[in-house]
């Protein structure tokens, strides 16, 4: 659990390092990542300790509000950003309809 979570983190800090620098499409590969590792189904979640869903949701949060951002930022720019193949999915979906879905778990 704890590994996931520093994995996590430590792709949420390059992404904003490539944020900021204006790499947008690199930032957004990193915040995907970050993603995948603090990913935890309801069922998992329901099972963890309060501290430990306090940690996962400390991690998983900003780098919701990131990848938003990042989005935002990318189609702000004229940018095209790639459909996006979540894990668990067959099919590619579009970016913003992914947004929605992280800004509705924050």
């Amino acid at each position: 659990f704890e590994e996931r979570l520093a994995t996590a983190a430590e792709h949420k800090d390059r992404g904003n390092e490539h944020f900021k620098a204006g790499e947008w499409q690199i930032a957004l590969r990193r915040y995907e990542r970050a993603l995948y590792h603090c990913a935890f189904d309801p069922m998992q979640m329901y099972d963890l300790m309060e501290k430990h869903k306090a940690a996962a949701y400390a991690v998983q949060t900003p780098v919701k509000l990131n990848y938003v951002a990042c989005v935002l930022q990318m189609r702000e720019a004229g940018l095209d950003v790639a459909p996006v193949q979540v894990e668990g999915e067959e099919e590619p979906r579009d970016p913003l309809d992914r947004c929605e879905e992280l800004i509705g778990e924050v």
